[in-house]
């Protein structure tokens, strides 16, 4: 007659119960990376200006010029290829400037990639056009760009 142990009948449980194991800790590095941008450069649309700044700090479309008072900004950060970024383009991301001197030029955020650059007295800045990671409180992607103000 066959008999089976006690260690044979909890066999299949722990076989189970590794595949379950093996299933829960799997490293999955492009999870990872689904969570980083992959940033090459950044698509402004000041008033009626489009500029594009690389990754490496080269500006076209500029120089960027605009009046005292209020001018709209629009940010698209893009990848490699020229397409905007799925990942960058996120609620997990935000457009953020850092003027060096912010009685010249200001930035007020209206939501996202959008704002209102302020231009207070005449003369030229320096501003940082940053992607903000909100969750980690950190830039993904900075680059400085002139500013003058008549």
């Amino acid at each position: 007659m066959f008999r089976i142990s006690r260690k044979q009948r909890y066999l299949p449980f722990a076989a189970a119960l590794l595949v379950a194991t093996v299933i829960a800790c799997d490293d999955d590095p492009t999870d990872i990376e689904e969570h980083e941008p992959d940033v090459d450069s950044v698509q402004l649309v000041i008033g009626g200006t489009t500029v594009t700044i690389s990754g490496t700090g080269v500006v076209t479309g500029g120089p960027v010029t605009i009046p005292v008072g209020n001018t709209s900004i629009v940010a698209t950060f893009l990848n490699a290829d020229g397409d905007p970024d799925p990942i960058a383009m996120s609620d997990e991301f935000r457009l953020e400037i850092v003027s060096d001197d912010e009685d010249v030029v200001s930035f007020t955020s209206t939501g996202g990639f959008a704002g209102t650059l302020v231009g207070g007295e005449a003369g030229a800045t320096v501003i940082d056009v940053q992607l903000f990671h909100i969750e980690e409180g950190h830039e993904d992607f900075s680059q400085p760009l002139p500013v003058t103000v008549e």
